[in-house]
């Protein structure tokens, strides 16, 4: 068996290629992620505590084992990494523990109606729309426009042309009409519509505008 020294690996900024997105599917446990650059992982070998180590995906997918070289865990679920990280140091699959500690790689992006600024949210796997953004707390009271709620899909990884989704929460939610709460994937691009009475009140002097807010209903905002 060859020995693995442990090593913390370096957080890698910038990745160049991830490689095609695998969208995983749902088990009784929730969702199975896919590992990429620059995901941060634990290991821990129950045999050889002095082999436990916190490593970084780096931009080429793979995590170094010291002396055992490196694997290429881009794309694999915790469960097939942690089998090809076994079958690396010659470690049973059930003596050695595997999590991902920082999830960096899958991420979706949302912009507005929060003064139309951009924030990341984690891709954890597949979900609705609605749940999604339900959860991520992008639907606002009086201040979302919920029938104004669009994903781009850049596609960029899968080399194919980017694509627009309309979400319609409205009809979704209150007519039970699932046909536009499609499926949000990694990378994508979601863009929150705001009421004109959200977008009247950041023009008001900020001393009155909590006070407007509270006469129509918004919810507090910037």
């Amino acid at each position: 068996m060859k020995r693995f020294a442990p090593i913390v690996c370096v957080l890698c900024i910038g990745c160049a290629s991830r490689g095609p997105i695998v969208v995983p599917s749902l088990t009784a446990n929730g969702h199975l992620y896919r590992i990429g650059c620059p995901d941060v992982l634990e290991l821990t070998f129950a045999d050889h505590r002095e082999w436990d180590a916190i490593v970084t995906v780096d931009v080429d997918g793979r995590i170094s084992m010291g002396e055992s070289g490196t694997i290429r865990v881009q794309n694999l679920t915790t469960d097939e990494a942690s089998a090809e990280i076994g079958r690396a140091v010659n470690v049973p699959v059930d003596r050695l523990q595997f999590k991902v500690i920082s999830h960096k790689a899958n991420r979706i992006y949302i912009t507005g109606p929060d003064n139309k600024r951009t924030r990341t949210v984690p891709y954890m796997g597949p979900e609705y729309a609605v749940d999604f953004l339900l959860k991520a707390g992008a639907i606002l009271p009086a201040t979302t426009k919920l029938n104004d709620i669009s994903i781009v899909r850049p596609n960029v990884a899968e080399g194919k042309p980017s694509e627009l989704f309309t979400v319609d929460v409205e009809a979704i939610v209150l007519d039970g009409d699932t046909r536009t709460n499609v499926r949000v994937q990694p990378s994508d691009q979601i863009y929150v519509g705001e009421t004109r009475r959200s977008s009247f009140s950041r023009l008001l002097p900020k001393w009155i505008r909590p006070f407007y807010q509270s006469l129509v209903g918004l919810w507090p905002m910037d």
